[in-house]
């Protein structure tokens, strides 16, 4: 078998499952909180998952629409 045709076999057979690093489903209710307890695991600052969580959107529709 070719190192493609593995690499895509192993690709179909959900690689990622089981696996305990893999991110857990984002598409949930909580979706931010999920986002914002795994950024502020790796080390993230308070200030930087604001902005990653939608802080810059925020500011930038407060410049653009005033407010």
């Amino acid at each position: 078998m070719s190192v493609t045709m593995n690499r895509r076999r192993f690709l179909q057979m959900g690689a990622l499952a089981g696996r305990r690093d893999a991110a857990p489903d984002p598409n949930t209710p909580w979706r931010f909180e999920t986002l914002a307890a795994l950024l502020a695991k790796r080390g993230h600052s308070d200030a930087r998952i604001a902005k990653i969580l939608g802080g810059n959107f925020a500011r930038l529709f407060r410049e653009v629409w005033g407010g």
